[in-house]
């Protein structure tokens, strides 16, 4: 997705490019993939809050839609949680820094509150 619509510098510089498309796409978390028996079958992205919220609403959700049957995840846990990077760290790999201080845990995240 990142290529898909490349930025062209070329029109970055005054008055270049006028009328016409730099192009360019801002990626951003808070998607996961959905699986069935172990395949990607699509992905499912939310995007309304922060992305760690975000991440958190469609992790819940793939999981009540039974789409989340991950063959093996970077988290810990062998998911594709969250991770977040220690408070004060920059993110490596797959880490994120944490939003807010009420941001979930990985573990709430994971657990669905029953109503």
């Amino acid at each position: 997705m990142n290529n898909s619509n490349p930025l062209n510098p070329d029109y970055l510089a005054y008055g270049a490019g006028h009328g016409m498309v730099t192009g360019g796409i801002i990626t951003f978390g808070g998607g996961v993939a959905l699986y069935q028996r172990g395949v990607v079958i699509g992905a499912l992205g939310v995007s309304g809050d922060s992305s760690c919220a975000d991440h958190a609403i469609a992790f819940r959700m793939r999981r009540l839609a039974g789409l989340d049957a991950v063959p093996s995840g970077v988290a810990p846990d062998n998911t594709d949680n969250i991770i977040y990077a220690q408070e004060g760290t920059a993110p490596t790999g797959f880490q994120q820094p944490h939003c807010f201080p009420s941001d979930l845990t990985p573990a709430q995240v994971e657990n669905i509150p029953q109503h």
